[in-house]
């Protein structure tokens, strides 16, 4: 794997392969750019989901002789030494759920997932108004439904695409040509759809994400305060089991420690910036405590 960003090399690497099926022999370069802008923003968009502190990068290799088929090679780095002692996801893991998205975008036709039933761990079943059930992810949805960015590229992407007449068909593929999606043109419409309905003026959002504690508090009445998403926040933890460790000391903290948490993050929609605000936040769940590393580690 190449050197790309500077001294990092990458600790993983994907290529996912873009087809468009054409009548000509070129492209317009507006539906090229949407296309390529919504894959970049969406993947970013379910990296932030899925908590990682990794960076992703994508180049997009010379196009085929013939046709617009290309490669895009997707590079995920560490910038941390504490990354290594966590548990991330892979770009496989992304690349799953940018395709579920997009599939649950088609088969709701830009409505919201309103009816979800679990079925296992983190498998979902979305249930449509006829019935019908689409597989899915917990993280899938929770994307789908709630985030403004990953929407709003599909509906540019799908827009530049049904307006260009030359294009009858979008593929992704993996490295080895196995088919991952197909886009006939007749889906190019659903995908620009917008959901058209009033937001709910509040709502929770649940993630499983790493945390760096910045202030530790042994007193119920105030809150831990932690770094999340590069952002310092004050969240009460409710999971009873690790304040009982805490509590009979066999937990050990030090400031730069991180625990790997659900969170619950209550928001308020604001209307004059059309997008939700955090509000609060509440640890429901600490999976794991990882301790930080002694400075000397640190390169």
């Amino acid at each position: 794997m190449p050197k790309i960003l500077g001294k990092y090399e990458p600790v993983e690497e994907f290529t996912l392969r873009v087809h468009f099926e054409i009548d000509d022999n070129a492209i317009d370069s507006g539906t090229l750019a949407s296309t390529l802008v919504f894959l970049k923003e969406t993947l970013d968009e379910i990296q932030r989901e899925y908590g990682s502190t990794r960076a992703l990068a994508l180049q997009v290799r010379p196009f085929e002789h013939g046709s617009f088929g290309f490669p895009i090679d997707i590079f995920q780095y560490d910038f941390k030494a504490l990354a290594a002692s966590i548990d991330f996801h892979t770009i496989s893991e992304y690349v799953k759920t940018l395709i579920e998205i997009i599939k649950l975008k088609i088969a709701l036709k830009g409505a919201k997932a309103e009816k979800v039933e679990k079925t296992d761990k983190n498998e979902v079943q979305v249930v449509l108004p006829d019935g019908t059930r689409v597989p899915a992810t917990d993280r899938s949805v929770n994307i789908y439904n709630n985030s403004n960015v990953v929407n709003y590229h599909i509906h540019l992407a799908g827009n530049a695409l049904k307006l260009d007449d030359s294009v009858k068909e979008l593929r992704l593929l993996d490295r080895g040509g196995a088919e991952l999606l197909s886009l006939p043109k007749a889906s190019f419409e659903t995908l620009e759809k917008t959901d058209n309905s009033e937001p709910e003026p509040e709502r929770s959002v649940t993630e499983t994400v790493p945390l760096n504690i910045y202030q530790i508090t042994f007193s119920e009445r105030h809150q831990w305060q932690f770094y999340y998403h590069g952002i310092k926040i004050s969240a009460r933890i409710k999971d009873e089991a690790f304040l009982e460790r805490v509590a009979r000391g066999t937990e050990k903290f030090a400031n730069g420690d991180t625990l790997v948490c659900d969170i619950v993050v209550g928001q308020v929609f604001d209307n004059q910036a059309n997008t939700y605000i955090n509000r609060s936040y509440t640890v429901t769940r600490v999976h794991r405590h990882h301790l930080r590393p002694e400075q000397g580690e640190i390169t």
